[in-house]
C-alpha cells in the first residue's frame, strides 16, 4: 500500500502548502531575519539569502530561524544549542551545511516573493523551489520548470551544471537515433 500512502501524504502536502500564505510568510522571514535590502532581480534576492545565511551576521538568530523555518521539532533545540555552543557557536554552514543549504532556498524564496520576483499567488512555485534542496546531492539539475531556469543556476556550484529538460531530451533522441542507425553487429 506504499503508493497510496505516498499519494495521500503527497497529497496533503500540496494542499497546506496551497493554503499558506506565502506572501505573508515572505514578509514575517524577511521581519525575523532583519532583511532591509530590497532586491530587484532574483540575483539580488541570492545575495542577500546569502548575507543572511552565510554572513558573519547573528549565528545565533540564523541557527534558531533555520530549525524554525524547515519545521524541526522545538524540543530538540536546547540539544542541538548546546552543541553548537560547545563548538564555539561557528557559522551555521560549518556547523550544518546541508541546513544551511536548505536555509538559503527558504530565504531565498521568500526574500524573491516578498518582492514578487517569485509570484506569491502562485501554490506551486513553493514546491518547485524545494526541489533545490537536493543540489547539492547533484552533478545536473534537469527541468523544464521556468522557476528552476531562473533561480537553479544561482545555487550551483563549481562543477554543477543546469540543464533544461527538452535540451537533454532532444539531445537523447539525437544519441538514439545515431546509435539505433548502427549495423546490427556493430550495436551489439
Amino acid at each position: 500500500q506504499f503508493r497510496e500512502i505516498e499519494r495521500d501524504f503527497a497529497g496533503r502536502w500540496r494542499a497546506r502548502l496551497a493554503s499558506t500564505d506565502h506572501a505573508g510568510m515572505a514578509k514575517l522571514a524577511k521581519q525575523v531575519l532583519n532583511i532591509r535590502a530590497t532586491p530587484k532581480t532574483l540575483d539580488e534576492a541570492f545575495s542577500i539569502a546569502e548575507e543572511v545565511v552565510q554572513g558573519e551576521g547573528q549565528q545565533f538568530l540564523t541557527i534558531k530561524t533555520a530549525y524554525s523555518l524547515l519545521g524541526l521539532p522545538s524540543g530538540r533545540f536546547p540539544r542541538i544549542q548546546r552543541r553548537w555552543v560547545d563548538l564555539g557557536r561557528p557559522r551555521l554552514r560549518d556547523f550544518a551545511p546541508y541546513t544551511a543549504h536548505c536555509l538559503l532556498v527558504d530565504v531565498f524564496f521568500h526574500v524573491a516573493v516578498d518582492k514578487r520576483l517569485i509570484a506569491p499567488e502562485r501554490a506551486s512555485n513553493r514546491i518547485d523551489i524545494a526541489y533545490l534542496y537536493y543540489l547539492p546531492f547533484a552533478m545536473m539539475f534537469v527541468s523544464n520548470d521556468k522557476l528552476h531556469g531562473r533561480a537553479a543556476p544561482l545555487f550551483l556550484r563549481n562543477r554543477q551544471i543546469f540543464v533544461m529538460g527538452q535540451d537533454l531530451k532532444g539531445d537523447l533522441a539525437a544519441l538514439d537515433a545515431h546509435y539505433s542507425a548502427l549495423p546490427v553487429e556493430q550495436r551489439e
